[in-house]
């Protein structure tokens, strides 16, 4: 017959087992909730399909925080217009042990004045996989300037430059168009000279 004292025993080892496994996940998974971070945000105007809470955020190569959310301007600035309003918004947590000496303060004016120098946020590919990481980039300010915002963005704010992805689609689709407005004649000509200049070029390497 099971005796009440060992009802009470093995209920002990119960809860001082649950409160152990409790203890681990804590220490080894939830940690980071307990650790302070930079907040740092930027918008994309285009998609990105790949990229997910938890992804990457690097610079140079480094891991310096990584996304803790993704969701739409219109949701988090609602006084956006309608042209911005599409923007995704995506919200970084950035690791200051990596910035040392910076209070949240000077980490907000550092990125401001990098941001003027040309910083910016690209999305890119892990590989074959499709996953994304936010890559963090020096570009010209001049050809790559920040995408247009009627708000004052809550955090430190980089801005972005489209993904190497979206620059193909971009330059394919011009192609297409270039030689979608050419006339058959005019593409009949183009492919003349380019044969002509292949010719001279053969006959000029076979006589030297």
């Amino acid at each position: 017959m099971v005796r009440k004292k060992d009802y009470f025993k093995l209920g002990l080892y119960i809860i001082l087992g649950t409160s152990m496994l409790l203890a681990v996940v804590v220490i080894l998974g939830a940690g980071r909730f307990f650790q302070t971070t930079f907040p740092l945000e930027t918008y994309f105007d285009e998609s990105v399909n790949g990229l997910s809470v938890g992804s990457p955020v690097k610079l140079r190569g480094v891991q310096v925080g990584r996304v803790a959310e993704i969701n739409f301007v219109s949701n988090i600035y609602p006084e956006a217009n309608s042209d911005e309003a599409r923007y995704v918004y995506v919200r970084c947590e950035i690791n200051p042990d990596l910035f040392e000496n910076l209070t949240e303060e000077d980490f907000v004016s550092y990125v401001a004045r990098d941001a003027k120098r040309g910083m910016r946020i690209r999305p890119t590919s892990l590989g074959l996989t499709g996953q994304l990481f936010l890559n963090t980039v020096y570009q010209d300010p001049k050809s790559n300037p920040p995408l247009p915002i009627d708000w004052t963005p809550q955090y430190a704010y980089i801005p972005s430059v489209p993904s190497t992805l979206s620059r193909v689609e971009e330059a394919v689709t011009t192609i297409s168009k270039t030689l979608s407005g050419l006339k058959q004649e005019d593409l009949q000509s183009i492919i003349t000279d380019v044969k002509s200049i292949v010719g001279t070029i053969d006959k000029f390497m076979k006589t030297e």
